[in-house]
């Protein structure tokens, strides 16, 4: 989502337009679910903390136009929502640190540059795919969701120093592939 019309949203939530609401619902119900059961292991669970995250937003919904990054703002809230059902409910599993290294973040690739062949965009989605998970995932919240880093080591509980050799293997690894393709130059 472009963040002029996220900021767009933001307002007109904040004024009560359930429209609104239900545009951002929409648009970030994929990507906080999937964080969601990242953290819990759990469907119904997963599937209640996001909804109590909107349950909440709503409620407050006069404050959202004032929050700086929405996107971060309701990924982190789902982080602590999750976290709450955690110590709450000891029959959730909880994730080992190998499955929260694991990403299942996964970057869409819609072209709009119609010239990109369909066999470049498998292959540049190959090469995303070949990512380390964690190197993945913060090419996809800094790039795709417009996190800064800052915003990114918070969310991940990494250093903002980590946050940067991700992205700068992630970038390595991408531009090598463009070059292979030709669709840039060295």
């Amino acid at each position: 989502m472009k963040h002029k019309t996220l900021h767009c949203l933001q307002q007109q939530i904040a004024r009560g337009d359930e429209q609104a609401f239900e545009a951002l619902m929409h648009e970030t119900m994929p990507l906080l679910h999937a964080y969601a059961f990242r953290l819990l292991r759990h469907e119904q669970l997963a599937e209640e903390a996001v909804m109590d995250v909107f349950v909440k937003l709503w409620e407050r919904r006069t404050s959202f136009g004032e929050v700086h990054n929405p996107v971060f703002y309701l990924l982190k809230a789902v982080k602590n929502t999750a976290l709450n059902y955690l110590k709450l409910n000891s029959k959730a599993p909880l994730a080992t640190e190998a499955e929260l290294q694991e990403d299942y973040f996964a970057l869409q690739i819609t072209p709009e540059d119609t010239l990109i062949s369909k066999e470049h965009i498998q292959q540049i989605q190959q090469a995303l795919d070949e990512l380390p998970p964690r190197s993945r995932q913060v090419l996809l919240l800094c790039k795709e969701y417009r996190l800064s880093y800052a915003e990114v080591a918070e969310l991940l509980g990494i250093s903002q120093a980590t946050v940067n050799v991700h992205m700068t293997q992630a970038l390595k690894k991408l531009w090598k592939t463009l070059e292979a393709l030709h669709l840039v130059s060295s």
